[in-house]
C-alpha cells in the first residue's frame, strides 16, 4: 500500500504538468493571433475606391471652350478652315474685347487671310460682347481683302446660349454658280450646321 501511494502521487503530478503546458500553448496561440489582426486591418478595404481618375460625367463647362472647336472640326471636316488661334492681345485689338467683358474666350481665324472663316466662343460677363462681335462682322465686310467673300461674311451668325456667345463664319457649300442671294442662303445653311454642332455639345439635342 505504501508503494501504491507514491506512484499515484507521481501520476497526479505528471497530469497536472501536462494540463498546464496545454493551457500555456493555447494562451500563446491566442496572443499570437491577436497580434496579427491589427496588421491585417491596416490594409485598405477592397470596397473602397482610391482611383484618382474618376470616370463620372463632368459638367460640360469643365471641358472648356475648345470642346466647341473640336465639335466644329469634326462637323466640317476638311472644310473647317480656321487654323490660327488669336492671342489675348489680338483679341483686344481685332475684336475690341478685354477680360472685363468675358470669363473665357477662344478665337481663331485663318493665317494670311486665306479665307474669312472665323470661330469665336466666349463665356461672357456682359452682353456687350454681342455688340463687339457685330462690329467685328462689319469690319470684315469692309475689308477689301475679303471683297470676293462678301456673301459668306453676310451669312455669319452670332449665336447665344446662356452665358455663351459664339461667332460663326464657317463652311463651304457644294453649290456654285448661283446668284448672290442663293449663295448667301447656302452659306447660311453651312453656318447653321455649326450651330447644330454647338447645341449638341451644350446638350440641347
Amino acid at each position: 500500500m505504501k508503494r501504491i501511494f507514491p506512484a499515484l502521487l507521481a501520476l497526479l503530478l505528471v497530469l497536472s504538468f501536462t494540463g498546464c503546458a496545454s493551457r500555456t500553448t493555447e494562451s500563446s496561440s491566442s496572443s499570437s493571433a491577436a497580434s496579427e489582426k491589427p496588421a491585417q486591418s491596416a490594409s485598405p478595404s477592397p470596397d473602397v475606391s482610391e482611383s484618382p481618375n474618376d470616370t463620372s460625367v463632368m459638367p460640360e463647362t469643365a471641358l472648356g471652350l475648345s470642346a466647341f472647336r473640336d465639335a466644329l472640326r469634326e462637323a466640317y471636316g476638311d472644310k473647317y478652315y480656321p487654323d490660327t488661334k488669336l492671342t489675348e492681345d489680338e483679341i483686344r485689338s481685332e475684336l475690341g474685347m478685354d477680360d472685363s467683358l468675358y470669363e473665357e474666350v477662344y478665337a481663331e481665324n485663318t493665317a494670311q487671310k486665306a479665307h474669312p472663316d472665323t470661330f469665336i466662343a466666349v463665356k461672357v460677363k456682359t452682353d456687350e460682347v454681342k455688340e463687339k462681335l457685330a462690329a467685328y462682322k462689319q469690319r470684315l465686310l469692309a475689308d477689301e481683302d475679303f471683297t470676293a467673300s462678301k456673301d459668306k461674311i453676310e451669312a455669319a451668325e452670332i449665336y447665344a446660349d446662356g452665358d455663351y456667345v459664339f461667332f460663326l463664319l464657317l463652311g463651304e457649300p457644294e453649290t456654285s454658280g448661283e446668284s448672290s442671294e442663293g449663295m448667301t442662303e447656302a452659306f447660311g445653311k453651312e453656318v447653321q450646321h455649326g450651330i447644330d454642332a454647338i447645341k449638341k455639345v451644350i446638350g440641347m439635342e
